[in-house]
């Protein structure tokens, strides 16, 4: 099969690289993210809340309203 050059396997399951922690993680711990190429995010989801939760204590003014 020819895959995209992103994309490695690792024991078979098709893996991405986080540009945050740097480690290569399945691609089911990316979020989905139509803009991309892939259809996946740049950043895996433990890291996209960590920074999420980061901006939420530096900026206790900010709140979502539902």
């Amino acid at each position: 099969m020819n895959w995209p050059g992103w994309m490695t396997y690792k024991m078979g399951i098709p893996t991405k690289r986080c540009r945050v922690c740097k480690e290569y993680k399945p691609l089911e711990e990316f979020p989905n993210n139509r803009c991309r190429k892939d259809g996946k995010g740049v950043e895996c989801k433990k890291c996209n809340c960590d920074r999420a939760k980061d901006y939420r204590m530096k900026h206790p003014e900010w709140k979502a309203e539902y």
